[in-house]
């Protein structure tokens, strides 16, 4: 757990070193890590369609295309929103057993997208904050975290009671009585 923790310090070093080094411009070519991140999105997305994410054949995809944004964060190469916004995005995606610290990491990375202007990274940083939450063993903020009950129902995770609606709204997620309605209950789990 220690070289977790000591592991996810160090990206996020390199991760701020990476935007306090490169800021935001749009390259006039194609930078081949935007290319290398947005096949990977399309390639995930694809095999998720097709085989799920429960297939082996999904597991060692994303694993090999979360080790290659950890080795491009270290290497201080992403800086584009749009590519933070990729890498978080694949971060996120991390089977259980990986997923707290890739879900922070995602969580970090998503922040600073939207905070580059990259208005999609929004919910993507409320959803990998609520999943870190969810994983560790706490109550999400935003409310965007749901599972199957024993019965098959979809039920949403606990939700943190101090998060206002107006707090959830600026991460462009609905209030928690909509996303409640949306689970066919109006009380709170």
């Amino acid at each position: 757990m220690k070289r977790a923790i000591i592991l996810t310090f160090g990206l996020c070093l390199a991760f701020t070193a990476c935007i306090e080094k490169k800021p935001y411009q749009r390259a006039e070519r194609e930078n081949p890590v935007s290319t290398r991140l947005a096949d990977m999105v399309v390639d995930e997305d694809r095999l998720l369609e097709t085989a799920g994410v429960e297939s082996t054949a999904y597991r060692t995809l994303h694993r090999t295309h979360r080790e290659e944004v950890y080795t491009y964060l270290a290497q201080a190469l992403i800086a584009d929103p749009e590519d933070l916004y990729r890498a978080a995005l694949i971060l996120n995606r991390a089977e259980p057993a990986n997923a707290a610290e890739a879900c922070l990491m995602a969580h970090f990375l998503a922040e600073a997208a939207a905070a580059e202007g990259f208005a999609s990274a929004k919910q993507l940083a409320a959803q990998s904050m609520d999943r870190y939450l969810v994983l560790t063993g706490k109550s999400q903020l935003y409310g965007t975290q749901y599972y199957n009950d024993s019965e098959g129902r979809l039920r949403l995770f606990p939700v943190d009671p101090n998060v206002s609606d107006s707090e959830r709204a600026l991460y462009n997620v609905s209030p928690l009585d909509s996303l409640k309605a949306r689970l066919g209950r109006g009380e709170p789990d």
